[in-house]
């Protein structure tokens, strides 16, 4: 360099290439490895490859698909047939069961226990009037059994029991009309010809083959025995229509109404023609022979 000292610079290490990239790793400078272009194979693209696939197209998202998922699916609601034939399902499996535990507030069942009416009769406490309000509890022509753990003995003793108990609530142990059966068909015409009973006040006096009560219900004429020993064959007298009890001295056009208040189906709690005569006030002694012993004032006259 002219007037001037030439400084010492040192030339690079032979293995060290200028044009290298080198990258941090964690702590340690490393140097990438060469790759010889001349000996690797470049890849192949999809649009070569034996095994592509061909893209999929975009998919479309319709608005009445955005609509169905943003939108919760409303629970359908039940109808009152629905409703009834659940209730009618419930009575029957309580029924075949052959017992079946029914609980009560204490404060209800005594409220409206006077208007309850139990009739002993054939060994057995037996429900033979029910209130409204007592309704979804108890059927015409249920068996109390016990009250709470107690066994029963008279309609006097089940009532003190349920009186007499310390409990806010009373569980009733009994059978579910062990004396009666239960005829349910559906009924979606206002044609009353199509059901096929002949109906002498609440008593079925005789079914026609062709009517819906015989082949959707399977019901038929004479298809009972009396309560009484004797055994003889009688005709069923219609105790409910639709969980609505059915007075036993009902005229034949007052238990038809009930029967076109149905709405898609119909249900018959139906029982032997001598269960009315005990709820009329009769009773059976030892020689088979009813007995007038008057009728309970429990009884209502006239009202459903």
């Amino acid at each position: 360099m002219p007037g001037g000292r030439l400084l010492d610079i040192k030339e690079p290490e032979a293995g060290l290439c200028l044009d290298e990239n080198i990258y941090e790793n964690t702590s340690v400078i490393q140097r990438r490895p060469r790759t010889d272009s001349r000996t690797t194979t470049p890849p192949r693209s999809a649009a070569v490859r034996n095994d592509a696939k061909p893209p999929l197209p975009p998919r479309k998202t319709s608005m009445s698909s955005l609509t169905a998922k943003s939108v919760p699916l409303k629970l359908q609601e039940k109808t009152p047939a629905t409703k009834m034939e659940t209730k009618c399902r419930k009575l029957k499996g309580e029924k075949l069961s052959g017992t079946a535990v029914v609980i009560v507030a204490k404060t209800t069942l005594v409220r409206y226990l006077s208007q309850l009416l139990l009739k002993e009769t054939s060994d057995s406490i037996l429900v033979m009037d029910v209130p409204r309000e007592l309704k979804d509890y108890f059927r015409v022509g249920d068996q109390w059994l016990k009250v709470n753990d107690t066994m029963l003995k008279n309609v006097h003793f089940a009532r003190d029991c349920v009186r007499m108990s310390d409990k806010p609530e009373i569980e009733i142990t009994l059978k579910r009309i062990p004396f009666g059966t239960i005829c349910d068909f559906q009924w979606n015409s206002d044609n009353v010809d199509d059901i096929g009973l002949k109906l002498q006040g609440n008593e079925i006096e005789r079914v026609s083959q062709d009517g819906l009560a015989h082949r959707r219900g399977s019901l038929q004429s004479n298809d009972t025995t009396c309560l009484n020993s004797a055994g003889l064959r009688c005709n069923y007298v219609i105790t409910e229509v639709n969980f609505e009890c059915v007075h036993p001295d009902a005229t034949t056009e007052q238990v038809w109404e009930m029967i076109k208040k149905a709405e898609g189906i119909v249900i018959l709690i139906l029982h032997p023609v001598d269960f009315r005569t005990v709820q009329r006030g009769y009773d059976i002694d030892e020689n088979d022979v009813y007995q007038n012993v008057g009728r309970s004032s429990n009884m209502r006259n006239g009202t459903f």
